[in-house]
């Protein structure tokens, strides 16, 4: 990785508005997010309970990773000292504002928890008292409520040292005179990443293990939770790679931050994240195929050898990692705003296919029940998604300025 850092002047960053979607974009992040309520209670009218709580569960998990990978890339920037990311901090710290939104969905799945889980029609042998109902919502929704309310205290105390600068900027021109509390702020920051992304694996493998895995009454992996948390992290490069090639093409000073070594950055990490999450998938599953357990393998029969879900497993990993792989390697689109978005696109698909791969064959084991429900609640899901991200970024200065790494030729 080489040293670029991209020429920040935090005094005219400091005069600019915040960074914003288009009209248009906001109009269709307001239709979608009506298509996706208006979808659920339609769901209840047109299909079955089973079928609208599986499909609005494959969308919630879907985000609620997608958004607190995005703000652990932060913590993850501020551990290595990312040198070029100090334009892309601030779209990673946005997701945030979505967490909230996410862990409310998530207690609402309560009511749909007949249809979702066999833990709470029938206790689960071997763990009665572990997996009543009530528990796993409460252990679940503190440790994910803990986490989040982590991530954002950790992005305050961004937000904390950026506002001060960016107030003392307008009123004397002389950014200067807040550095030592923005140098204080990020001896916290770097002390606080590390406890925050152990802290995000902890919760996200109990969640993943007990409300996810947990859906068939047979099927174990001990490295799920992992597979899990690391694939949170890969969308996460992937929609921060989209938003920053989004809000270059719409703001003209942002887009010269935005540069082929950026792009080339963010594209060696998703390609990275890429490999990683091929290698937990294998690891996984391979070991599951050839051991040949019975309660092992009945999960994976369904899925990988029978009809029509064998195909759907062609098309979920060609999209989240076959694709990626192959195009990534080339230098050209990696740096090339438009087949950097395309290649990401392709990728979040993908994941999101294998949410539906995970969850959906409990439901419908015979078909794949693929259609206007699954694409209605997607798009509630990426409505709200969308407006929680620019509520964020509406009322934050556009850039990491107290970073050290945006100061330049202030003396850091």
């Amino acid at each position: 990785m080489h040293a670029h850092v991209p020429p920040i002047d935090i005094v005219e960053e400091a005069k600019l508005p915040p960074l914003s979607f288009s009209p248009v974009a906001v109009a269709a992040f307001r239709v979608a997010a009506i298509i996706g309520v208006g979808t659920f209670f339609l769901g209840f009218i047109f299909t079955s309970a089973a079928r609208v709580w599986a499909s609005y569960f494959v969308s919630l998990v879907f985000f609620m990773g997608l958004a607190a990978g995005g703000v652990i890339l932060s913590a993850v920037f501020q551990i290595v000292r990312a040198t070029w990311s100090a334009s892309l901090r601030r779209i990673a710290e946005a997701n945030i504002a979505f967490l909230p939104v996410a862990l409310v969905a998530l207690l609402l799945t309560w009511f749909g928890r007949l249809e979702l889980f066999p833990w709470a029609r029938a206790p689960k042998a071997g763990a009665e008292w572990w997996m009543q109902p009530a528990f796993v919502y409460t252990r679940n929704g503190i440790l994910l409520g803990l986490t989040f309310y982590l991530m954002w205290r950790f992005v305050s105390m961004s937000l904390r040292g950026d506002r001060q600068l960016v107030n003392e900027v307008k009123s004397s021109n002389n950014p200067k005179l807040s550095f030592s509390t923005t140098a204080a702020l990020q001896q916290s920051m770097s002390r606080f990443a590390p406890l925050l992304i152990i802290i995000y694996g902890l919760a996200y493998s109990f969640f993943a293990f007990e409300m996810v895995m947990a859906m068939d009454t047979a099927w174990v992996s001990n490295l799920f939770g992992a597979y899990y948390f690391v694939g949170n992290v890969y969308i996460g490069w992937a929609a921060l790679s989209i938003l920053a090639v989004y809000f270059s093409s719409q703001d003209t000073r942002f887009s010269s931050l935005i540069d082929e070594q950026v792009r080339w950055d963010l594209g060696k990490l998703t390609f990275g994240f890429c490999m990683v999450w091929g290698y937990f998938s294998l690891s996984q599953f391979l070991p599951q195929w050839y051991g040949n357990l019975p309660e092992e393998t009945g999960w994976l029969i369904l899925r990988a050898r029978e009809y029509p879900w064998k195909y759907f497993l062609y098309f979920m990993f060609g999209c989240a990692w076959v694709f990626p792989f192959i195009t990534l390697l080339s230098r050209e689109v990696k740096r090339r705003s438009c087949f950097l978005a395309a290649v990401c696109s392709v990728i979040l698909v993908g994941v999101w296919s294998e949410k539906f791969f995970v969850i959906m064959p409990h439901v419908s084991p015979n078909r794949i029940p693929f259609g206007p429900l699954d694409v209605g609640l997607f798009l509630g899901f990426f409505g709200l998604y969308g407006l929680s991200i620019r509520f964020f970024l509406s009322r934050t200065p556009r850039l990491a300025v107290g970073h050290p790494l945006s100061q330049g030729e202030y003396g850091w």
